[in-house]
């Protein structure tokens, strides 16, 4: 992690110890044929955009970027094109051209990558998940579930232990949508637990818990753009990796946030390289033994995380050597399980 007031983080990692982005990687990149891409989060770009209209170039936050940014003397790419998907739609038109002068105020030596849009596609406000475009529900279905039946469980069965919360969520996912999310299966397992810090700042981002019930819609649909952000960067990487037949150049692809809520996430859950440039949807988690050992719950999800995954992977490893197909659950299945769950909290009103 860095010390300066935002966060450089990296989500396909061979291992819990998180790599630094300084400038000799980037050179040790450029050397190797691997570009370095940063994806700026909307936090990043929405204090940018404030800087710029308000002309205020002094803003310590802006400074620290500009400061971190300069210190590459370029070779890296910047990419706000994955956090712009979330923006409100009458805002992300003036965030990208306050992101386009920012990079000329400041003399950034960085050019477009070779696949980048010119312009902003068209956008609706977006009110809940059956609003969103066919493409964006697809990115967004497995984990908005994922995070909508934690809401769900934590609602509808208050009397469960958090072993049987967990238990319940694990098998009504599995039966039900029959699309597995890991990174949303992570943070599930560590919700329903007693938090130790990292693990509130996770809860709190992820999972809000509001009054009002019927702003769970509003809030998972929140949260399933902040994984969906972590996991695209992951697997942006991955691409570039195994898909060279797409003229895609090797990149090693990192996160630039305000968010401390990603960054604890960062901490304990990361996607496993070894096993997700297999093709996997393999999220590790990283969990001091001593946490461990104090924490019933924590101790009892994690061993159940890890079974489940364990079984996972062999059943994906034998589909490979009898050559057959991995189903998953359908779109379709999914926006009917999405629905029948919203359904339930509409009822609360």
């Amino acid at each position: 992690m860095t010390e300066i007031p935002f966060y450089v983080l990296k989500p396909l990692r061979s291992s819990h110890i998180h790599p630094i982005l300084d400038r000799d990687r980037v050179i040790s990149n450029t050397r190797k044929g691997i570009e370095t891409q940063i994806y700026l989060d909307l936090n990043i770009l929405s204090k940018i955009h404030e800087s710029i209209s308000k002309s205020n170039p002094a803003d310590p936050s802006v400074v620290a970027i500009v400061q971190f940014l300069h210190s590459f003397s370029g070779g890296v790419y910047l990419a706000p094109g994955i956090a712009l998907e979330e923006v409100a739609p009458h805002f992300a038109l003036p965030i990208y051209r306050s992101f386009e002068k920012f990079c000329s105020m400041y003399s950034l030596n960085f050019s477009d990558a070779y696949n980048a849009i010119p312009l902003m596609p068209n956008k609706r406000d977006i009110l809940r998940f059956f609003d969103l475009s066919s493409g964006q529900q697809n990115i967004l279905a497995t984990s908005y579930a994922s995070l909508l039946y934690v809401h769900y469980i934590h609602t509808f069965f208050p009397r469960f232990s958090n072993q049987e919360k967990f238990k319940l969520y694990g098998d009504h996912i599995a039966s039900s949508i029959n699309r597995f999310d890991a990174l949303g299966y992570a943070i599930a397992m560590l919700y329903f637990t007693d938090a130790s810090n990292a693990i509130a700042k996770i809860k709190r981002n992820f999972i809000k818990q509001p009054e009002n019930k019927q702003k769970v819609l509003k809030n998972s649909l929140n949260a399933a753009w902040d994984i969906s952000f972590y996991r695209c960067i992951a697997y942006s990487e991955v691409l570039s990796k195994v898909q060279q037949d797409f003229s895609l150049r090797p990149m090693e692809c990192w996160c630039l946030t305000f968010d401390a809520g990603i960054a604890a996430l960062s901490e304990l859950i990361f996607y496993d390289e070894e096993s997700t440039l297999k093709g996997m949807d393999s999220a590790s988690i990283a969990l001091d033994s001593e946490i461990l050992k104090y924490n019933d719950d924590l101790a009892h999800n994690f061993e159940l995380f890890n079974y489940r995954n364990h079984v996972r992977r062999a059943l994906h490893q034998v589909k490979d050597l009898l050559g057959e197909e991995h189903t998953y659950g359908s779109l379709a299945t999914i926006k009917k399980f999405i629905n029948k769950t919203e359904e339930s909290f509409y009822k609360l009103q």
